[in-house]
């Protein structure tokens, strides 16, 4: 799968059926940093509340 759209300082909401932990789901917050490449990356997300975590691009969408 590619990272098409997924570039740092985009915007990307949770989700709505992330597992991992549900008080994320629906979150939006800013991509920081992407490691891998586009075929298999992971992307650092700074949520609103300061908090930054680790996500694949499947559980990621752009936000408008």
């Amino acid at each position: 799968m590619r990272s098409k759209g997924l570039e740092i300082g985009r915007k990307v909401r949770v989700q709505k059926d992330f597992s991992r932990n549900p008080y994320l789901r629906g979150q939006i917050g800013q991509i920081k940093q992407r490691y891998g490449d586009a075929s298999y990356a992971a992307f650092e997300v700074w949520i609103g509340n300061g908090q930054k975590e680790l996500f694949w691009r499947a559980d990621l969408e752009l936000a408008e």
